[in-house]
């Protein structure tokens, strides 16, 4: 096993220090994490020592004691007091002295970068001040008084609708943008079924949640003609108001299909979108082809109860299914609200299919399923897929031999989640895949015959790849990287080992290499050295290995550890 050990500095003490600056006690975990963040690369896109680190650390404390306030909570108006309050030498060093005017522009460079990482939606809103350069030679300034200040936020500013439309069944989604008058009281959604539109009419929504931007109205009646209005009120008992939002309802809603294809059917783009309301099966015999760029929208119920979910709608694949999508031109397969999350639809079930390997998915996006793919008792094989905001895995195979290449699962589960698994007599093999941000487990390997190489299993919340004695010496040449728990064995039992893996993890005390299981001769443990990393949206990133990259020439027989080629992973 090797390490990179790090050099020691005063980073380690600063950051103990932080549980006593004077801000919120509920600030203070946001700072660790920022700092936990910086080391690795999150914030600047390169890796930071820590001793690089420290005198981050002090500037940023400088700028959170004198806001003294919780982030989410910050205004406009604090930042611009803030600003001036550091021009104005009103704040000093630790010495009672004026920080120099280099020193100025590192502190609000270093609260600005906090700023984004911790309220991304917001900071750009607020911290134009805190862009503003140095001059080097400033003379008579002038300033404005606390009331003149107080008058550029009096009036009233007004919040507008990004959209209001009728769904598919009916419904009026709506959505506006956040409001960004200091003096901010709360938002109302006002109805009516005549212009103009007041706050006499009808009273649809209100809260008082800033960031609360998006409401369901699920009371219209069919065939009608709707008027909306958002409303702002402010604590200086100021009201804005936006333009009437004219919206019809439909007298037929829930459109989509449902039930069973009987014959070989063709979905191109005439026919995209396609929705789909309940449970739809492709009967045994029977192809279904869907073409390069057509979107297949999936509706949160199953209107007939089916499938291995009563609740939501499924795609069953007893015969053959082909979607095979272009560069530029994916296939997709969603959640139909327009407000998607996890868990919005079944995902795509592979059942004793008899098309076998005739059955294809390249090219497509799967997302906010509750299993992305189901496969039971069916050779196939898949190919650039991205699989994401999935709740509960994002590939499930059961008693079948499946291949997967060139693919990326990322954003998987919400209290605990696979990226994939093998169980049954599965056979996995799997090669030049991203497994990332998974809540739970990455790979699972419970099954009959594995082959796992070139892959990256990446911030899995338990365990990067959790596998049998029999299996884990065929899981080689993979990058496990800040899993909580690397590699383990499902028993203790057997003395098999995985071997030449890269196993690495930025220091955390409930965080280990291997459990249940030992070290690999070849194994590794050091920093991997990616081109370009982008660990929220894996797709955008470049990880290939830099050319100083031990992982080069560290694998089986002197390959490469890490993707084999990463230029041609998933679906951009």
């Amino acid at each position: 096993m090797k390490r990179i050990n790090e050099k020691k500095s005063y980073y380690d003490e600063y950051i103990k220090k932080v549980e006593i600056w004077e801000i919120p006690k509920s600030e203070k975990k946001y700072v660790l994490n920022f700092f936990k963040d910086y080391e690795l690369g999150k914030i600047t896109s390169n890796i930071a020592e820590k001793r690089t680190l420290e005198h981050y650390v002090v500037y940023l404390k400088v700028a959170l004691e004198f806001l003294k306030k919780e982030t989410d909570k910050i205004t406009e108006k604090n930042i611009d007091k803030f600003a001036i309050a550091l021009i104005k030498d009103e704040i000093l060093s630790g010495h009672k002295t004026p920080f120099a005017q280099s020193v100025k522009a590192k502190i609000r460079r270093t609260l600005l970068q906090y700023l984004d990482w911790r309220i991304p939606k917001k900071s750009s809103s607020i911290n134009s001040s805190l862009k503003v350069k140095n001059k080097q030679k400033q003379k008579d300034y002038v300033y404005l008084t606390e009331n003149e200040i107080d008058k550029t936020y009096e009036m009233p500013q007004v919040s507008r609708f990004r959209f209001v439309t009728a769904s598919v069944d009916g419904r009026v989604e709506m959505a506006w943008n956040e409001n960004k008058d200091p003096n901010f009281l709360a938002y109302e959604i006002h109805r009516s079924d005549k212009m103009p539109v007041t706050r006499e009419s009808t009273l649809i929504f209100s809260t008082r949640d800033r960031q609360l931007l998006e409401y369901v109205d699920v009371t219209p009646k069919l065939a009608k003609i709707y008027y909306y209005k958002v409303f702002t009120i402010n604590d200086l008992s100021n009201v804005g108001e936006s333009e009437d939002k004219l919206v019809r309802i439909p007298e037929i809603t829930d459109p989509g299909i449902y039930g069973f294809i009987t014959e070989n059917t063709v979905w191109d783009l005439k026919t995209s979108p396609v929705i789909i309301k309940g449970d739809l099966t492709i009967e045994k015999g029977i192809k279904l082809v869907i073409s390069p760029g057509v979107e297949v929208k999936f509706l949160s119920k199953d209107v007939i109860s089916s499938g291995r979910f009563t609740d939501k709608s499924e795609l069953i694949v007893k015969g053959t299914l082909v979607a095979v999508g272009e560069n530029g031109e994916s296939i997709r397969f969603t959640s139909g609200s327009v407000y998607p999350e996890k868990d919005g639809w079944g995902g795509i079930w592979f059942n004793a299919a008899d098309g076998g390997t005739n059955n294809r998915l390249e090219r497509c996006l799967i997302e906010y399923a509750k299993d992305g793919i189901r496969v039971d008792s069916t050779d196939t094989g898949f190919y650039n897929l991205r699989i994401e905001r999935c709740s509960s895995s994002g590939i499930d195979i059961s008693n079948s031999k499946v291949s997967i290449g060139n693919t990326i699962i990322n954003d998987i589960g919400e209290v605990s989640g696979i990226g994939l698994r093998g169980s049954g007599n599965a056979s996995v093999f799997m090669s030049n895949c991203i497994v990332n941000n998974v809540k739970g487990t990455g790979l699972l390997l419970e099954g009959a015959a594995a082959n796992v190489s070139n892959n990256i299993i990446s911030y899995c919340s338990l365990i990067g790849i959790s596998g049998s004695d029999v299996l884990l010496p065929n899981v080689y040449n993979n990058v496990v990287y800040e899993c909580k728990t690397g590699i383990s064995k499902l028993s203790a039992s057997g003395t098999n080992v995985a071997d030449f893996n890269d196993l690495y993890f930025v220091f955390k005390s409930d965080y280990k290499l291997y459990e249940n299981t030992v070290a690999g001769a070849n194994d590794l443990n050091i920093f991997p050295k990616f081109t370009k990393v982008d660990w929220s949206n894996p797709q955008n990133g470049d990880f290939s290995l830099e050319p100083t990259s031990i992982l080069l020439k560290k694998g089986i027989s002197g390959g490469i550890i890490g993707l084999n080629n990463p230029l041609s992973i998933g679906v951009k």
